[in-house]
């Protein structure tokens, strides 16, 4: 038998011991202890995976990669300040187990609560695990295609056709000259990667046609249930005031 866990928090009532507010069905951060503790990675991660969620701390721990005294560590912190809340006890001899959930589906953290100095520290952190597996898992195809071409991988230095210093990862073999290796990775036996960045002129308009473009292949491919696993990361960001 469980013991289902049932809210007591209501729209626009205070809730958290002051660290939230709720605001439409949104939990709003109003501490700056709860902001400072949802931009650290681990507090972040097992609050993601709790929203709509419930699990014992084994089950978290499962689901994380974690040892059980690290989730145990975290999911205290989160508890203490009201953002996960016991969801069920599960009678059994002795202590009952407890299930952990959320305390609301949806949170909104303002910038101005964290302890960053800029905005782009925030972006930095939250980036930064999947900055990692981007690297690591591109480095290793890297190495799969020298493998598979026979050809060597190193850093190629050349001016562009637009007369620009560029530095690449390419291929090379003897007596041949080098080839970008993200190119060659078009081949259709090869895997799939593209990894690439560009410099682009371009007037408002052809700005946002590429970024509406970019949306709708983002939102096409990411319907598709196939039995890979890919990681994509899609950025276009203006340099200077590219506003219209």
């Amino acid at each position: 038998m469980t013991v289902p866990f049932e809210s007591s928090f209501s729209e626009g009532v205070s809730a958290g011991p002051g660290h939230f507010a709720m605001q439409e069905n949104c939990a709003h951060i109003t501490s700056f202890q709860a902001a400072a503790l949802l931009v650290e990675t681990d507090p972040l991660d097992l609050l993601l995976v709790h929203l709509e969620q419930q699990w014992t701390i084994k089950e978290a721990a499962e689901q994380l990669g974690w040892s059980l005294l690290k989730t145990y560590r975290q999911v205290q912190r989160l508890l203490d300040l009201g953002l996960l809340v016991v969801s069920q006890h599960i009678p059994r001899k002795g202590r009952a187990i407890k299930k952990y959930t959320a305390a609301c589906e949806c949170f909104f953290v303002p910038y101005h609560l964290t302890p960053m100095g800029a905005l782009e520290q925030l972006l930095d952190v939250l980036e930064q695990d999947a900055r990692r597996m981007l690297f690591t898992s591109t480095a290793r195809v890297f190495e799969a295609e020298s493998v598979r071409t026979q050809h060597e991988v190193g850093l190629h230095l050349f001016r562009n056709r637009h007369g620009q210093p560029s530095v690449i990862h390419s291929l090379c073999a003897e007596n041949q000259p080098p080839r970008g290796i993200v190119r060659n990775l078009l081949d259709q036996e090869a895997t799939a990667l593209w990894n690439e960045w560009a410099s682009l002129r371009l007037n408002h308009d052809d700005a946002k046609a590429l970024q509406q473009r970019l949306a709708s292949l983002v939102r096409e491919f990411s319907e598709k249930q196939g039995s890979g696993r890919y990681l994509m990361r899609v950025a276009l960001v203006p340099v200077e005031d590219a506003s219209p």
